[in-house]
């Protein structure tokens, strides 16, 4: 993965609901908002609202399949909304909201170089999904917070439904085969979008980073090595070069750590942002 440091520019973050969301504000978005005003950072986060059903413990496999047909009739739609100007635009999608999305893609054909960031929380889409006819740019990030664990309601309703594993599970395929630039990443959440939350304070500490913004905090280079049981609460939300910058499940806290030679390690800090640098190998200012 590429820094992508530009300096400050414009740039916009929209979030694609899943299966059942009715609300114009997903709480997911606001959390996306909140870590923005925490960083200071003025930038719009658009919920894109379309039409999804009516989530309910006697939903029906009709309505179901009815979502799914409205998503990918939504893709054209949300295609132009990301094409219609150049501002650069993170894509962060949840559940059935990542299957509308990769269809918004294929009608693109060729993603937009302002099309800068793809975030992709328990998608609800096949894990031998065909992504090979998505014109991917040399500089998108496009990565896959998959579950393989906890997410019951993709291991279990989603797979005897649709008779195939979820990328939202296992990952998708073709990431893991190299064949396109999706990069599979493991985390420990359960298919809503409260156990999502931490990953919005990731999420958009990436997208800052990949926008030129650069945290003031100091990181703890004290190294260490990493314990088998202190894995259990750690999602992995970005790797370069075989290290990963991981986020506590329940704690404002992140690590970066060397997945080579036993699991090192390597620096601390608040926030992924903080951390960012050190990956790359940039010079702190703090």
């Amino acid at each position: 993965m590429s820094s992508g440091g530009t300096g400050f520019r414009a740039m916009r973050v929209v979030y694609v609901h899943g299966f059942g969301g009715r609300v114009v504000d997903p709480k997911f978005a606001d959390a996306l908002r909140e870590r923005g005003a925490q960083l200071q950072i003025r930038s719009p986060v658009v919920s894109y609202s379309w039409r999804s059903g009516w989530l309910n413990r006697n939903v029906t496999l009709p309505e179901w399949v009815e979502a799914k047909a409205d998503a990918e009739k939504e893709a054209e739609r949300l295609a132009l909304a990301v094409s219609k100007d150049s501002t650069a635009t993170h894509l962060v999608a949840f559940s059935l909201g990542c299957w509308l999305v990769l269809h918004a893609l294929k009608d693109l054909r060729t993603v937009p170089d302002h099309l800068r960031s793809i975030f992709l929380l328990g998608a609800a889409v096949p894990y031998d999904y065909d992504l090979t006819d998505i014109g991917w740019h040399r500089d998108v990030l496009a990565i896959n917070y998959y579950s393989p664990d906890i997410d019951f309601v993709l291991r279990r309703v989603y797979a005897r439904i649709e008779g195939v594993p979820a990328a939202g599970v296992k990952g998708f395929l073709q990431g893991d085969e190299g064949r396109v630039p999706i990069e599979n990443l493991p985390v420990r959440h359960g298919h809503t979008w409260r156990r999502h939350r931490r990953l919005a304070d990731s999420i958009f500490d990436i997208v800052a980073w990949r926008e030129g913004h650069r945290s003031k905090k100091r990181p703890n280079t004290k190294q260490g090595r990493v314990r088998a049981g202190k894995k259990y609460f750690w999602d992995t939300v970005f790797r370069r070069e075989g290290k990963v910058i991981q986020a506590h499940t329940l704690f404002n806290h992140a690590r970066l750590v060397d997945e080579r030679g036993g699991h090192v390690r390597i620096a601390d800090a608040a926030d992924v942002l903080t951390l960012m640098p050190i990956l790359f190998g940039e010079a702190s200012d703090a």
